[in-house]
C-alpha cells in the first residue's frame, strides 16, 4: 500500500478556472484564462496561486493559422515527491523532503503555425520557452549524506529555462492516418552557483511514429518512439 511507501499524509488539491474567447475581428481570436490553485498539506504547508493566460490566433487563410500565447503556471509536489523512501520498482532509495515547495512557471511563450493545404496533410510547428522558479528535481546525494548510492532527494531549483521547438506532421489516405513528431529541448539550471548548465533527465532530441489503418471491423496501430540520452 501507498502508505508502505510515503507514510500516512493528505493533501487537498483544489483548483478554480475560467477563460473567454474575444473574437476581435473574422480572421482575429484573442483568449484570456486564468486558474487559481489551493494546494494544503494536512498539518503541513499551504501553497496557493493565481496564474493568468492570454493567447492570440490569426486565420491568415482557410489553410493557415498562426498563434502565440503568453501564460504563468503553478504545481505543488505530490505526496511522493516528499516523502518516497524507496522506489520499488527500480531499488532507487530517497531521502524525504517534507520542506520541498511548489514550482513555478513564471513566465511562459509558445509563437506556432498550423498549415493544412488540404484534408490530407497537416503541418503544425512551435517554438516555446517556459522561465521556472523552484522547478521541481530530482538530485543524487549520496556524496552528501555520505551513504552508498545512488539515493536521490526531490528539491527545488532556484531558477531553470527550457526552451525548443515543436513538430508535428500528419496525413491521412483512405483508411490510413500517420503521424509524426519531433522535439528538440535545451533545458538549462541557471540557479546561482550551480555546477552543472544541463539538466539531466530532459532529453535533447525525442520523436515519434504512429499508423492507424482500419481493414474491415479491425483497427490495426503501431508507434515508434525515440528519445535521446
Amino acid at each position: 500500500p501507498d502508505t508502505i511507501l510515503y507514510g500516512d499524509h493528505q493533501i487537498n488539491n483544489y483548483a478554480l478556472f475560467a477563460q473567454d474567447d474575444w473574437d476581435l475581428s473574422r480572421t482575429v481570436t484573442a483568449t484570456f484564462g486564468a486558474r487559481y490553485d489551493w494546494n494544503h498539506q494536512v498539518s503541513g504547508n499551504t501553497l496557493e496561486q493565481l496564474s493568468p493566460k492570454v493567447a492570440l490566433v490569426w486565420h491568415a487563410s482557410q489553410e493557415l493559422a498562426f498563434r502565440t500565447l503568453f501564460a504563468q503556471a503553478f504545481r505543488a509536489p505530490t505526496i511522493a515527491e516528499l516523502y518516497l523512501e524507496r522506489e520499488p520498482g527500480a531499488f532507487i532509495d530517497f531521502v524525504p523532503n517534507p520542506d520541498l515547495t511548489a514550482e513555478h512557471i513564471v513566465a511562459s511563450g509558445e509563437i506556432g503555425v498550423r498549415w493544412r493545404p488540404d484534408p490530407l496533410l497537416g503541418l503544425d510547428v512551435a517554438a516555446y520557452r517556459y522561465d521556472y522558479e523552484d522547478l521541481i528535481y530530482w538530485v543524487e546525494v549520496s556524496e552528501e549524506f555520505g551513504i552508498p548510492g545512488p539515493v536521490f532527494q526531490v528539491r527545488n531549483l532556484n531558477a531553470a529555462r527550457m526552451s525548443g521547438v515543436e513538430t508535428v506532421l500528419t496525413s491521412t489516405w483512405r483508411k490510413l492516418s500517420v503521424n509524426a513528431s519531433y522535439t528538440y529541448l535545451d533545458a538549462r539550471d541557471e540557479s546561482p552557483g550551480r555546477t552543472d548548465d544541463v539538466l539531466a533527465y530532459r532529453p535533447k532530441h525525442a520523436a515519434s511514429f504512429g499508423a492507424n489503418l482500419g481493414v474491415g471491423r479491425w483497427m490495426l496501430h503501431g508507434d515508434a518512439r525515440y528519445r535521446s540520452e
